[in-house]
Order: C-alpha cells, then sequence, then structure tokens
C-alpha cells in the first residue's frame, strides 16, 4: 500500500524499511521542513501491549539532545498508524560508505568512532540503550558529522521490560553476546556493538561471519575472531587491543563507558604520534671525525633524555652527561652507555663466568653420576613376597589393590566424560547445534546412570538449556515473521520462509509443531475463519 500522507507530512519518497516500520522522506504541508517519518507496521499496532511500548519509545526520544543524535520532531496517530518524524539527514550511512570504500583509515575510524561515543553518552546519560548499533543506523553528512539514528528499539532502564515481535531486537553481526542469551543489556552492550562496528570500519568485516544466523550468534557467545592488525598490519596496536577489549564476551571487562572510551581514542593518536616523533639531525657533510655537529632536539625530548643520564649513570657505576648543545658527544655517550648497560652482567652471571667455579661444578656432576651408577637398587621386596607368597598378606593388602584399581577406573571413566563435554562445547561454539545438543543429552544418560560426577551432569544441564534457549529465540522469532507475513497477504514469503525452516530445522520436534501451528493458521485464513 502506498502512502502519501502522514498527518501533516506530505510523503515525497521511500527511504528504507526495518523490522518495526517503514521510514519515508516527508515534507511538512505548513513549515516546509523535511523530515523522516517512520511509520510503524501495521502488524505490531495489533499487537498486545504495543501503545504502551510505543508511547515509551517515544518517551525515550523525547529525552536525547545531541548533536550526534537525530532530533526528534513529533509523533502521533493517524488512522490505524503509528509514526513520529525525526530530522532528514543529508549525506549517507556508514554501510554505504563501506561498500564504496571496502574499509576506512585508522584516523578516521577514530574521528568516526569518538563521534558515536558522544551520540551514546547523550543517550546513556538519559537512561536509553540503543540496542541495535550498527552501520547501517550511523548516518555520515557531507561535512563529516556523525548521526546516530533508530533508537526504535531502545528502552528506557526505569520502564518494565515490554515484549518485541520477532524475538531478540539487533543485528546479528553486532549483537553482545548478553544480548544474544537473552539477558538484561546495558551500555556496556552497545559498547560491544560499537566494537563490532569500528572492527568493521577497520577491516571490511565483521568479527563473525556464518552461513545462519544462529551460528553468527554462537560464535558470538563462544568463539574467537582474529585481531584486526591480522588484516590490516597498519593500524596501531593499542587501536587494535581497544576493539579487543571492547568485543570482551564479559562486559565487566569492557571499558566502562562511552566518555571513557572516546578519552582512550584521542589518547592513541597522542601515543602514536608520540611514537614518531624522533630528532632532527643535520650533520655537515665537510665537518671532520671527532668534530661537534649540530643536532636540533624536540622539547618533548628533554625529560626523555634526563631520565636515560640517570638510568645510564646507575647501571654503568659513574656519572653519565648527554650535553645537548653537542651533536657528537650526544650520540656517542648514548651509544656507549647503551652498549654498557647491554653487556653489564648480573652477579650470578659474574659469578658462573669464572673457569674455576666451572671445574668445580664438573667435578660435582662425574662424582654424582659415580655414585648413582655403583648403587645396586633394592628390590620391592613387599612386591615380591607377595606375587611368590601369598601368606606374607596381611589381609588389608589385597583390599588395598582392589581400591587402588577401582579408582584408577573411575578416573578413566571420568576423563572420558570431560573429554565428550568438551566435544560438545566445541560443536556447539562451531555453530553445530544439534549435534551438541545430541552430545550433550547422551553424555547425561550416562553420567546420571552411574552417579558419580553430579557436578559434571549440572554443568551439561546447563549447556543443554542453553541450546534450547536459543533454538527457542531463534526459531520463535521467525514463525512470528511468517504470521506477520501472512497477516499482511505475503503468502508467497510467508510460505518461502518456511519451506527454508523446514529443510534446515525439519527434523526438530519444536520446528515441526511450530509449522503445524502456521499451516493451521493458513487454513483458517483460507477458509475465512479469523
Amino acid at each position: 500500500m502506498e502512502i502519501e500522507k502522514v498527518g501533516p507530512y506530505v510523503i515525497e519518497s521511500k527511504l528504507g524499511s526495518g523490522g518495526m516500520g517503514t521510514v519515508y522522506k516527508g515534507r511538512h504541508e505548513e513549515t516546509g521542513v523535511l523530515a523522516a517519518v517512520k511509520v510503524l507496521s501495521p502488524s505490531l499496532s495489533r499487537e498486545e501491549g504495543f501503545v504502551a511500548r510505543f508511547s515509551r519509545e517515544v518517551e525515550s526520544l523525547r529525552k536525547l539532545s545531541n548533536p550526534h543524535v537525530v532530533e526528534f520532531y513529533e509523533s502521533n496517530v493517524d488512522g490505524d498508524l503509528y509514526y513520529f518524524a525525526m530530522e532528514y539527514v543529508e549525506g549517507e550511512t556508514l554501510t554505504q560508505l563501506l561498500r564504496r570504500d571496502k574499509r576506512i583509515p585508522w584516523r578516521e575510524v577514530i574521528d568516526i568512532s569518538t563521534q558515536i561515543c558522544m551520540a551514546l553518552k547523550s543517550a546513556h546519560d538519559a537512561g536509553v540503550i540503543h540496542r541495535d548499533l550498527k552501520p547501517s543506523n550511523l548516518m555520515i553528512t557531507q561535512d563529516g558529522q556523525v548521526k546516530l539514528t533508530d533508537f526504535g528499539v531502545a528502552q528506557v532502564f526505569a520502564s518494565a521490560k515490554l515484549t518485541v515481535t520477532g524475538g531478540i531486537i539487533g543485528t546479528a553481526e553486532y549483537m553482545s553476546p548478553e544480548q544474544a542469551q537473552g539477558r538484561r543489556v546495558t551500555k556496556k552492550s552497545d559498547l560491544y556493538s560499537l566494537g563490532a562496528v569500528m572492527y568493521v570500519m577497520l577491516t571490511g568485516r565483521p568479527p563473525f561471519r556464518g552461513k545462519t544466523i544462529l551460528e553468527v550468534i554462537q560464535k558470538h557467545k563462544y568463539g574467537q575472531f582474529d585481531h584486526a592488525r591480522t588484516y590490516v598490519p597498519e593500524i596501531p596496536y593499542w587501536l587494535d587491543d581497544l576493539v579487543c577489549q571492547l568485543l570482551e564476551k564479559d562486559p565487566e571487562k569492557r571499558v566502562p563507558d562511552a566518555y571513557v572510551l572516546s578519552r582512550r581514542l584521542q589518547e592513541i593518536i597522542k601515543k602514536v604520534e608520540l611514537s614518531q616523533s624522533e630528532m632532527t639531525m643535520s650533520i655537515d657533510p665537510d665537518s671532520e671525525e671527532g668534530a661537534a655537529t649540530t643536532v636540533a632536539i624536540d622539547p618533548e625530548k628533554q625529560a626523555e633524555f634526563a631520565a636515560r643520564e640517570t638510568e645510564a649513570s646507575a647501571s654503568t657505576g659513574r656519572s653519565v652527561h648527554f650535553p645537548q648543545e653537542s651533536g657528537g658527544t650526544l650520540m656517542r655517550e648514548m651509544m656507549r652507555a647503551e652498549i654498557e648497560q647491554a653487556t653489564q652482567k648480573s652477579p650470578i652471571s659474574q659469578f658462573f663466568d669464572n673457569i674455576w667455579v666451572l671445574i668445580a661444578l664438573l667435578i660435582c656432576v662425574m662424582f654424582g653420576f659415580y655414585i648413582w651408577f655403583s648403587t645396586p637398587s633394592t628390590p620391592a621386596t613387599a612386591v615380591t613376597d607377595y606375587e611368590t607368597d601369598e601368606s606374607t598378606d596381611d589381609g588389608n593388602l589385597t583390599e588395598r589393590l582392589r581400591f587402588v584399581e577401582v579408582d584408577w577406573r573411575r578416573s578413566m571413566k571420568r576423563g572420558e566424560a570431560e573429554r565428550l563435554y568438551a566435544r560438545g562445547v566445541e560443536q556447539f561454539a562451531e555453530g553445530q547445534a544439534t549435534a551438541a545438543y545430541d552430545t550433550f543429552t547422551a553424555l547425561l544418560t550416562l553420567i546420571d546412570s552411574s552417579g558419580d560426577y553430579p557436578e559434571l551432569a549440572e554443568k551439561v544441564k546447563e549447556k543443554i538449556a542453553d541450546i534450547e534457549g536459543a533454538d527457542d529465540s531463534f526459531f520463535d522469532g521467525y514463525f512470528t515473521q511468517a504470521q506477520t507475513l501472512l497477516e499482511e497477504g505475503e503468502l508467497a514469503e510467508a510460505q518461502k520462509l518456511i519451506s527454508s525452516l523446514n529443510t534446515l530445522y525439519g527434523n526438530d520436534a519444536r520446528v515441526r509443531k511450530l509449522i503445524e501451528q502456521y499451516n493451521t493458521a493458513v487454513q483458517s485464513r483460507q477458509n475465512g475463519t479469523p
């Protein structure tokens, strides 16, 4: 259905669509102001609790005021269409920029990321978590200003939790592990997503990729990614380490907040500039050997020279000075101090650097070998006597030997169980959820029957619950999407989605049950039953 007007806004063109609605370019019929008008999906308006969720999301948008956050204009209802109007930004998304340039120079990445930090700080201070930070939600104007858009999936901390059609909110390539598991998200979840966005800008590829959404989510939860410097060696290692810290699985190990992250980003530029600053020397080619050469010393190096003098004096046991007015003397003294410091031996090295000490050690070693080989070995009397004459048993020896054998076999059994557990974890991390589920289920049956390893049994049960929870969110999201398409009359698209899930996961009992529910809904719709 083509929309020509929403509220006071005359629609000029369609800008894009997403999971919660469609965005249009509109012009206010009275003021002539251009706006990005987001019209939410009609299927959402029929969902229970939608009005409360819409009101709270709009209230969260009203709280945001920052040059790097798209400005909120107004919200209203036009018939059965819920919409809100925002600032229209002339420019391109970060996604479009990456498609054209493949990847972005690291200095520009720092500039873009710093501006994103400003937007996130403003949102987090207002109690708003974005939840869906990704390149397509980042607009870049022609003058290089970054604006964060689409807080449509944000949620105020103080608000009660509200359900969202489609299950997990967010995009798989940039989703934090805690968000993928359905746990409570915090501002550090947005920082994880920012780390993934920075990784894409630096390397041109996301930290985790897979053939399915579930595989990507599993890698976010359990997988390891390659350092950005693996693909782009010229990236400063300080920046590489910072991106790795943002992508930590444990939120507590990430950077505390967006403000601290912005300061860390600016420090990287200063560190790089400081490491690249060198002494500028102008040497006269006609000067005689040993003559003083003129050297211009960077003022920032003055403190470094003083520290080098103190260090060299302490290591060599004499006073060493680096005269700044004479380049030749300066370089000669610096080289001499470095050589003496490098060749300075520790007290232990000085002790062993003595021919008589080495001879004494050699004699001791030879005497030790002589004693070792000249002393006859004593037989294992108790074992020999027991093997030749069982009457030497005191009544407890047989029972003790049996206990040792049972304990040894139990250790072997536990080692096999732990090996199978590790195999299941590896399968789950590689996205082989079904194989991992089978491994954990079989292992649980074995160890439950013996009752020997209750702690390991609990760990296996937790893994099974993780797999079932991840699959439920994954399957429910796609079947909800299919039902939405069915309600909107897109029967072919809905059937295509259901067929794909049946092909991939048709052996799963949960999927078969959901397919039956979907077929029932289709039949009811064809029969005219509401």
